[in-house]
């Protein structure tokens, strides 16, 4: 019962700070404010936009919503996740825990579990407002709901906030000496999101064997959502300067970094060939 103690200690802590966060606030607000208006053009106004596929197959709501902003939140929580380490190497904020005897998987445990449970309100909260939207046409998918958000959202969180922690802590992000420069964070922190990026679109073709190409023209809402993508990593990593910690990077970089990744999407796309050869 202490270890379950002291872990709920550091998280509500670690909670608190994240809450407290302008980052996280403006974060939650525009995450709230954008998925609030797509839902309206979705189920309110009467020109769907070009999502008509989002509305002819109730399961795809959820999926489309959360894959917008599990997207959006993985960049985000890199930053937070990774924050927090050099917080307390820089402002020594762990002594508050100094109190009393505290293990280091206790400490680490709770500090990812405080940011954890924060995220994943969120997205419940961002789900009961589609879920709200969505009960204004009559037909929910009430199980689609509960499958995305484990399968979506749970494994997400938790995959970019351990990986992050753990090359956080293996290359010395912070800014001491010895760390990685401002420009190879820049270099980490892209790679990282267009590994997701890429991603992406082997989601989209999850279950089945055909090419993550296949009828892409006719996927709206997708084409969408990696427009949105590319265009605020480009944006963050060219304007967010001191903010996000990042500095530019030269077009070279930008097309190496996009073609090295792309082999997550090869990849993926030589194992759907292989299963359409064999069947």
């Amino acid at each position: 019962m202490t270890f379950l103690s002291n872990i709920q200690s550091v998280a509500k802590y670690e909670s608190k700070l994240l809450i407290r966060s302008w980052f996280f606030r403006v974060f939650t607000v525009l995450a709230i404010g954008i998925t609030t208006l797509f839902n309206f053009l979705l189920f309110v106004s009467e020109d769907t936009y070009g999502f008509w596929i989002a509305m002819s197959i109730p399961s795809n709501i959820p999926y489309l919503i959360l894959l917008l902003l599990n997207t959006g939140q993985a960049v985000i929580a890199i930053f937070l996740a990774s924050d927090f380490l050099k917080r307390d190497k820089k402002l020594d904020t762990s002594e508050v825990f100094y109190v009393r005897p505290l293990s280091n998987a206790e400490y680490v445990i709770g500090k990812i579990w405080g940011n954890l449970r924060v995220f994943l309100l969120l997205n419940l909260i961002i789900m009961g407002i589609t879920m709200a939207f969505n009960l204004t046409v009559g037909e929910v998918d009430w199980i689609a709901y509960l499958l995305y958000f484990l399968l979506i959202s749970v494994p997400t969180l938790v995959f970019i906030i351990g990986l992050s922690l753990f090359f956080t802590h293996f290359f010395n992000f912070a800014p001491v000496p010895g760390g990685l420069t401002r420009y190879e964070l820049t270099l980490f922190f892209s790679i990282f999101v267009f590994l997701q990026f890429w991603n992406m679109f082997n989601a989209k073709a999850f279950g089945n064997v055909q090419s993550a190409f296949d009828r892409l023209a006719s996927c709206k809402g997708f084409l969408w959502v990696t427009l949105i993508i590319l265009a605020g990593q480009i944006l963050i990593v060219s304007l967010g300067g001191a903010l996000f910690s990042v500095t530019p990077l030269q077009p070279m970089d930008w097309v190496y970094i996009f073609v090295a990744t792309s082999a997550v999407l090869w990849i993926g796309e030589i194992y759907r060939l292989i299963r359409r050869w064999i069947a």
